[in-house]
């Protein structure tokens, strides 16, 4: 007799394929049959009317520091599970521990809702060898990094990660990145990178350049949250794509994750030159005049192609006045231009922002493209701690919604495709990704009719619907839609 069976609803077994009425058994933490008849159990969920598909998997999180946001913080992980999500895999934009296996072991030990994959920061590593100095390493840096590469590696990161537009990873030369990338190729890791730069001027060699460090150290290259952005860009959303498509008939295994937001977040610094942070830092390098007026202009630019300072909503700052303001508030409320509001902020410690950045048309070619997986790009959050962006509490329920339900541009296999066995591929979590026997029990029961996002700019910590059960190895971190505080999920190393 299986321990749990699934019955009445129509699978839809992550393929692809769409979907098809039969059961599923469960027994160990693993699906042990998919059929029209698995036969008894000693729990029954019945899903008549609503759809089964595995859990959600989440290619591009931020979920592993120590605070607000990380699952060390937050092991119960809600807005991920929320949204039927049973994986997260962190570590990414260059962000993460340096001692990968060490993490892991806290994971382990404190448990988790999700299971838990880790990639090696390139920021991380850099800072550690170079700190922020902006120079290409010597070669003997350059073997110490390596190596830090390679310890992580062997500890199961699933690859290396970059982030680019944030020092000290705007630092690093193409030549560092392939020689480190070059490190994760023998363990069959990836290179993610939040590239160098996503607008009009940057973004398409920036995207070339992620190409050619994947084909250069025989790597496969996943692109974070592709985007055409800021209002020069818009429109340019199919030429990224179709870079892509060529890459990948050229031999490279490249692809992308993207949210289904017109907006993006991250912190305020980055309207500021990397070099402003270099060496002896941005409160020294401001006195000089010279470097004040071209910073400040810097800034200028930056709000000029967003579409002015109305455009960015300040979710963090040291001035709890201005958080939930837009910066053009933000500024009168500190009686100063926005420029110098920025500038200010950054200097007063950690920020974050939602930059209104995107055109909704290019949003929508992007996450539809067969080439591109859903990823939220955002930590795990309790309800109603701090601000964040909708999309840590919306964004698998959106693209169902939008794309699947609302506008039919995704199939509900193809949209179920882009959250499971796409990703469990391209990242090597194996028996993960797909309803079938064998596999790793991460299910996910939801409501195709009511399924959807109800989180806002206003009001981000507001849960989904539609979510009805969600299983992680064969246990219920979700029923009738409320959290159960299971913490069933297992540490993904690389390779074990």
């Amino acid at each position: 007799m299986h321990e749990l069976k699934v019955t009445g609803g129509a699978v839809v077994d992550g393929t692809g394929a769409p979907p098809r009425e039969c059961e599923v058994a469960v027994s160990g933490g693993r699906i042990t049959e998919v059929g029209p008849s698995v036969g008894p159990a000693h729990q029954v969920i019945d899903t008549a009317g609503l759809l089964v598909a595995p859990g959600f998997i989440d290619p591009h999180s931020h979920a592993c520091g120590q605070g607000i946001g990380a699952v060390l913080h937050a092991p119960t992980a809600p807005s991920a599970i929320c949204q039927g999500v049973t994986t997260l895999v962190t570590g990414m934009c260059g962000y993460s521990p340096l001692e990968i296996g060490a993490h892991y072991d806290a994971v382990a030990k404190q448990g988790a809702a999700v299971n838990y994959a880790l990639l090696i920061g390139h920021n991380a590593v850099r800072q550690q060898v170079l700190e922020q100095r902006a120079q290409a390493p010597t070669d003997l840096e350059l073997a110490r990094m390596r190596s830090l590469v390679r310890i992580a590696m062997e500890q199961g990161a699933h690859g290396l990660s970059s982030g680019l537009w944030y020092v000290p990873g705007a630092y690093a030369e193409t030549e560092e990145l392939i020689e480190l990338t070059r490190e994760v190729a023998p363990f069959g890791g990836l290179y993610a990178s939040h590239i160098r730069g996503e607008d009009a001027e940057s973004g398409p060699a920036a995207l070339e350049e992620a190409i050619t460090i994947g084909r250069e150290a025989g790597a496969p290259v996943q692109v974070a949250h592709l985007k055409a952005a800021e209002r020069p860009a818009w429109g340019q959303g199919p030429q990224r794509l179709e870079r892509l498509e060529r890459a990948q008939a050229e031999g490279v295994d490249v692809h992308a994750d993207a949210y289904p937001y017109d907006a993006s977040a991250t912190g305020l610094a980055v309207c500021l030159p990397p070099e402003a942070f270099e060496g002896v830092g941005l409160r020294t390098r401001l006195q000089d005049p010279d470097n004040a007026r071209r910073y400040r202009a810097h800034v200028t630019g930056r709000l000029e192609r967003l579409g002015g300072p109305d455009r960015v909503l300040i979710t963090a700052a040291h001035r709890t006045d201005v958080t939930g303001k837009r910066l053009d508030e933000a500024a009168r409320l500190m009686g100063t231009e926005p420029e110098d509001a920025i500038i200010s902020l950054v200097l007063g410690g950690s920020t974050s922002a939602v930059y209104f950045a995107m055109d909704q048309a290019d949003v929508d070619r992007i996450v539809v493209h067969p080439l591109v997986m859903i990823g939220s790009d955002s930590s795990v959050r309790r309800p109603g701690e701090g601000m964040c962006h909708p999309r840590t509490w919306g964004t698998f329920p959106r693209v169902l919604a939008r794309y699947a339900r609302e506008l039919g541009t995704l199939s509900w296999g193809g949209a179920i495709h882009k959250m499971t066995a796409q990703p469990a591929a391209k990242f090597g979590l194996q028996d993960r990704g797909v309803l079938r026997e064998g596999a790793w029990a991460d299910i996910v029961v939801l409501d195709p009719q009511t399924v959807g996002d109800r989180a806002t700019y206003d009001a981000p910590h507001t849960a989904p619907v539609g979510i009805c059960t969600v299983l992680v190895n064969g246990v219920r971190v979700v029923d009738g839609g409320q959290v159960t505080g299971a913490r069933p999920g297992h540490v993904l190393r690389r390779g074990r």
